[in-house]
């Protein structure tokens, strides 16, 4: 983008749009706007979100809430779309103009083709003219590459969860004193509260393999009733006397204002 440009336009390549926001902001703009315009979509509706590949990987459940990638695949279920966010374990940090296509292992030419390729298995047997989306509303798929190169450039894919060996940051001192982050393991985001616990745990397939990961997420946050039941309890409780109390406290002296009146 040049210095001035609009907050949204064309690319000097006509089929690349660009919004100039945040993943998510990008994803919501072109759900909402793009998707509308007669010469992008035949019928104006969007049926996959795909955000990446990413140059970095997205692993764990502490990274994802805090992932540009996720959060732009997170939008797009927002909207009612399915959507898949892709990610690589390359750290290239380079533009896309960069790319040495004469290079059938440039690394991200290979996520490329991966998340094609998975894409495009995802929508083999899919009747479109079932109305159905591809995924159920609510739901998205954190996918996971591993470092790609000439010696790992088809690596399987293996179904995951996001907990499960999984890190989260914390803060220490270095040398000179200064705070630093460092991945630690953290208890609260490798507990297996739902899905398949059998599965392995994105972090460890993709870090120590040549394999790539694909973990099922939900938008839905909140806690099941075999762990969100006790702790209502004891709100209804401990909690539920307070507040019909300042309920209490408050229509009094509404009504002792009116009487002023």
């Amino acid at each position: 983008m040049e210095p001035g440009s609009s907050y949204y336009g064309y690319t000097d390549d006509p089929s690349i749009r660009y919004f100039n926001g945040t993943p998510a902001a990008c994803v919501l703009w072109g759900g909402n706007n793009i998707s509308k315009a007669a010469d992008f979509f035949e019928d104006g509706k969007i049926d996959l979100v795909v955000s990446g590949p990413n140059d970095g990987p997205n692993l764990g459940a502490f990274v994802y809430s805090l992932s540009g990638t996720c959060g732009a695949a997170f939008a797009g279920v927002t909207l009612g779309i399915p959507s898949i966010a892709t990610s690589a374990y390359n750290f290239t940090h380079r533009s896309y103009k960069d790319i040495d296509y004469n290079n059938p292992y440039d690394s991200s030419l290979l996520a490329a083709n991966l998340v094609a390729n998975l894409v495009s298995s995802l929508a083999d047997g899919y009747d479109k003219s079932s109305g159905e989306p591809l995924f159920p509303l609510g739901i998205g798929l954190n996918v996971n590459l591993p470092e790609l190169s000439q010696n790992c450039s088809a690596p399987e894919f293996h179904l995951t969860r996001l907990a499960g060996g999984a890190f989260s940051d914390d803060f220490v001192l270095d040398e000179d004193g200064f705070p630093v982050y460092v991945d630690v393991l953290g208890p609260g985001v490798n507990q297996c509260h739902y899905g398949d616990c059998s599965l392995p745990g994105e972090t460890t397939i993709v870090e120590n393999h040549c394999a790539s990961a694909i973990s099922v997420f939900d938008a839905d946050y909140d806690a099941g009733v075999k762990w969100a039941g006790p702790i209502q309890e004891h709100i209804r409780t401990y909690l539920a006397p307070v507040a019909n109390k300042r309920v209490k406290r408050s229509l009094g002296e509404s009504l002792r204002r009116r009487k002023a009146f």
